[in-house]
């Protein structure tokens, strides 16, 4: 049986925060052994929105339905989830 797209999706975000766990911990080695990393890089590691994946899990576990109308939700979640890939 192919797998459900939902699935798809968790799966996706699970290794796309696994990357951003593993760069995260890469700029912070480098930075405490007092290395150089790309001011970009730096800025991606000091913005708290940056690699910040929480509103995706969000949306594929459906938690924050209760505080939004059905039209709302949807709305949102296709805006997440494209931003998502987008990002990928």
């Amino acid at each position: 049986m192919a797998p459900k797209a939902l699935d798809i999706h968790k799966n996706s975000l699970a290794i796309f925060s696994k990357k951003i766990k593993d760069s995260r911990e890469e700029f912070n080695a480098k930075l405490s052994r007092t290395e150089t990393i790309l001011s970009a890089d730096e800025h991606w590691l000091d913005n708290d929105n940056e690699g910040n994946t929480v509103e995706e899990q969000r949306v594929l576990d459906g938690s924050f339905n209760g505080q939004l109308s059905l039209d709302e939700a949807n709305d949102m979640k296709t805006t997440v989830i494209t931003d998502f890939f987008r990002r990928a």
